[in-house]
């Protein structure tokens, strides 16, 4: 099958509305300009404001000065306002020959120190004889200098090639990272402060050999990337120009760090308000989180609102070495008396000395026992040589049941401590018990449940820790129950939070779930954490109330069926009933009818310039559609043509979301541009692809997109939306946003649902959805995000297990070394689940936390 793949652009739209009350004011007439005045003053120029300068540059600036009266020879006084020392500026006489129009100054500052900040002098013409008081030509100038040396950085070869691996400015538009090769040196008076030459000069061509087609990107300005790694474990940006443009204005970048004291915070403020740098740079190679590194487009906010987040990037200086010196610990669950004590160690950690500690232990402890194991000094230490590069595997006893703490530090092959880690787990000696103890239910309660896509469910328990848990199609879940219980075990399924856990162990946490489908069975499958032991168990099922429609079935990939031949424009014709979730006023979270759609065949539209722009190749032989009724009731509201236009490929029709396709043409300029719907996290984004209707049923076709994107960056697109654009494509107006569009040939449409006639919900705010669709507060679960590989479930029996007595936990005991019996443990067999008698049960199922 055909498919288009394009460079998207996922950028959130977050509308907002900025009003502001003030007192009129009353304005009095200045004082005039003297008749006689020459206007002279400062035209724009290149090379001042904030400028460095090399060591061997001149220490002196030619500033070009005009004016708009040129009769006359005169000399005109300045002013200069600094606060450096007296004497340290010096400038040349300003004059102007007669008939003269420009000249020139020249700025001297001889005494400027290498390396040193904070020079800054003002240049002011306020004489009025000589400048106007009204004029918009600027009177003033200002000049801030700073001599900085840097260096090449070069490898063992003399080489000064660096690697970038970008995922900022792609991180934010969902296309995969690209490493760029840059050059980088070091300030010579600030070891660690590194600069990249021009990192983006070829990004256009680097990119487009990744992704097999063309991009786009402007370079606009020659830019260079600061990065302060002065302190290898406070890493940061300062807020500077990346000198690129995608259509947004010209980006800026940032740590978080830097970017709140750019709104004003002091360093000590802007880590205070979380903002602390948290870039790390190991032999080498600088590392940044997630979230950690901000971009921002002038066009889509303010400087206060409109950065956006990326994700992790690296940076890999001339000479550096990649080193993988992670440690991580697990501890299973007990098992008469013994539990599996696993250590993964990084590709560069050779050994590992650990030691146990009685209770919960804090961070403080925690460093203090780590210095402790590395002195050797501490009772019971263990060490372990990884022989095998990955998973080394204890089995580890102790003298009585509680809470323990393992505290690991790990080594590298020269016997040098480079990693700390610690984790907390509890243990029961042989013949202890201490089982979790929840009692759980699901029920169609009416009470709780007030239409036919939602279930109550309601958990009580007493020390319960972790708890995750998944509502399932019971038809589906009988199919494969192991997949589903999977699921709720590896914690890919909901999750509940501290608050939640509280109502747990408290007075019970009661909630409901939607969109599910009417008429149809459902299970509850959940997997419980309480300090020692995990449990799980399946609870149903329970029925939704009203009709198992078939427009209610969750349509993917998986249900395209290519036996249908759709290959030319009036296969596709006819009259069809629109079905979707409504995001802004549907409380169902399930489709339903919202109106007619009519195909026709069309023509070919005019794509001059899309080929290009796009990347997209037409040929002429492409057949097109002309669709009606799928933008309603926005059209309507904002007075744009109902039409798109879809294009037939491959038995798919092919829609068009950018470039001059489907962009209905407003009055002014404007545009009504459709919208990608990213249903798993609850917001809408724009997009730069294609979406395709696919047959998934006879006289049924489902709006689709790529399966990539879920696959890459865990968002799922299955919606359309308009929002009005003016001249330059800035976003103003929103329109309705549609989910799980669906639509059912009227002739073949035996649901029952639709309408000759149908009533729109009125419109409302477009923010309103983020507040609407995905909400899980305490006692109140909205909605599951569709993911694009559905979720059924069912489950066998009803099992629910009475509360017993509980047992209650102590962490407030200072911790101690403890003795802890380390013996061999054979390499983990595979978690097995089985099923017997139509329930599922554990085999050897030693859950991790």
């Amino acid at each position: 099958m055909k498919r288009y793949s394009k460079l998207f652009y996922a950028l959130a739209l977050i509308p907002f509305l900025a009003l502001s009350c003030q007192e009129e004011e009353i304005y009095e007439a200045g004082e005039e300009d003297n008749s006689a005045c020459y206007g002279v003053f400062f035209p724009e120029q290149d090379g001042v404001g904030a400028v460095e300068l090399d060591p061997t540059d001149p220490t002196q600036k030619v500033i070009k000065v005009s004016r708009t009266k040129s009769e006359g020879e005169i000399t005109v006084p300045i002013d200069l306002i600094t606060k450096d020392p007296e004497g340290f500026w010096k400038v040349t006489e300003l004059k102007f020959e007669n008939g003269q129009e420009d000249t020139t100054i020249v700025l001297s500052f001889d005494d400027a120190e290498i390396g040193k900040a904070g020079y800054s002098v003002t240049l002011q013409i306020s004489d009025p004889l000589y400048a106007s008081k009204y004029s918009k030509n600027a009177s003033y100038i200002n000049y801030a200098p700073q001599r900085v040396k840097w260096n090449d950085v070069n490898d063992a070869d003399g080489k000064n090639w660096a690697v970038f691996s970008e995922n900022c400015v792609l991180g934010i538009f969902s296309v995969p990272s690209v490493d760029l090769p840059v050059q980088v040196q070091e300030r010579d008076d600030q070891k660690g402060v590194y600069r990249l030459i021009e990192p983006y000069k070829n990004y256009n061509e680097i990119l487009s050999a990744k992704m097999g087609e063309d991009a786009e990107i402007d370079y606009v300005t020659p830019s260079n990337i600061i990065i302060n790694a002065s302190d290898p474990d406070a890493v940061w940006l300062p807020v500077q120009e990346l000198g690129i443009d995608l259509g947004y204005g010209p980006m800026m970048i940032g740590s978080k760090y830097a970017v709140y004291m750019e709104l004003g915070d002091t360093p000590e403020e802007a880590i205070a308000n979380g903002a602390a740098p948290r870039g790390k740079m190991v032999n080498g190679v600088i590392t940044f989180p997630k979230d950690e590194i901000c971009i921002w487009m002038p066009e889509y906010d303010d400087l206060a609102n409109g950065w956006w987040y990326t994700k992790l990037s690296k940076f890999i200086i001339p000479g550096g070495v990649e080193t993988d010196y992670s440690l991580e610990l697990e501890v299973g669950e007990p098992n008469l008396g013994i539990s599996e004590f696993t250590i993964t160690g990084g590709a560069d950690i050779d050994t590992v000395r650990y030691a146990a500690f009685t209770n919960t232990m804090k961070t403080a402890e925690i460093g203090d026992a780590a210095a402790a194991i590395r002195m050797g000094t501490i009772d019971g230490l263990q060490k372990l040589s990884i022989y095998e590069k990955g998973d080394t595997t204890v089995n580890v006893q102790f003298d009585t049941t509680g809470i323990f703490t393992i505290v690991a530090v790990g080594y590298d092959t020269a016997g040098v401590a480079q990693t700390t880690t610690s984790v907390e787990f509890g243990y029961l000696k042989n013949g202890d018990e201490d089982p979790v103890q929840l009692y759980a239910d699901i029920a169609n309660n009416p009470v709780i449940v007030k239409d036919s896509s939602s279930l109550a469910f309601s958990f009580l328990g007493r020390n319960i820790t972790e708890l995750n848990f998944d509502i399932f199609n019971k038809a589906t879940f009988d199919a494969d129950p192991m997949k589903a219980l999977k699921a709720v075990m590896d914690g890919d399924a909901y999750s509940l939070d501290e608050d939640q856990l509280e109502l747990v162990n408290t007075t019970g946490f009661t909630s409901k779930i939607g969109r599910l489908i009417p008429g149809t069975e459902f299970v509850l499958v959940w997997w419980a954490f309480n300090g020692y032991v995990s449990d799980y168990n399946v609870v149903g099922p329970a029925k939704t109330s009203g009709d198992a429609l078939p427009i209610y079935l969750d349509y993917g990939w998986d249900e395209y069926d290519d036996t249908y031949d759709l290959t030319k424009a009036e296969d596709w014709a006819g009259t069809y009933n629109l079905y979707a979730y409504e995001a802004l006023t549907n409380k169902s979270g399930i489709r339903e009818y919202l109106g007619k759609v009519v195909i026709e065949k069309g023509e070919m539209p005019d794509t001059t310039g899309l080929a290009e722009t796009e990347g997209m190749v037409l040929d002429g032989t492409e057949e097109w559609c002309d669709v009606f009724g799928l933008l309603t009731p926005s059209a309507k509201q904002y007075g744009h043509a109902d039409s798109l236009k879809f294009m037939i490929a491959d038995g798919l029709a092919c829609f068009f979301n950018f470039g001059g396709i489907a962009q209905p043409a407003l009055e002014g300029g404007e545009n009504a541009i459709s919208m990608c719907i990213s249903t798993n996290n609850g917001k809408a984004y724009t997009g730069v692809d294609m979406s395709y209707f696919v047959p998934v049923a006879d006289g049924y076709w489902a709006l689709l997109r790529e399966d990539w994107y879920y696959d890459n960056y865990g968002m799922s697109f299955d919606g359309i939306g308009t929002y009005i654009c003016d001249e330059n494509w800035a976003p103003y107006k929103y329109g309705m946003v549609m989910w799980d569009v669906l639509l059912v040939n009227a002739k073949k449409d035996d649901n029952g649902v639709a309408k000759s006639n149908v009533n729109f919900h009125a419109h409302v705010p477009f923010d309103r959805l983020y507040s609407k669709v995905t909400s899980f507060n305490v006692n109140c679960v909205e909605s599951h995000p569709a993911k694009a590989t559905k979720k059924s479930a069912t489950a066998s029996e009803k099992q629910i297990r009475t509360p017993q007595t509980f047992k209650a936990l102590n962490f407030d005991i200072p911790s101690q070394p403890v003795k802890m019996t380390v013996t061999a443990s054979p390499k983990s067999a595979p978690r097995q689940l089985a099923t017997k008698g139509g329930q599922i049960r554990k085999q050897d199922a030693r859950v991790r936390r």
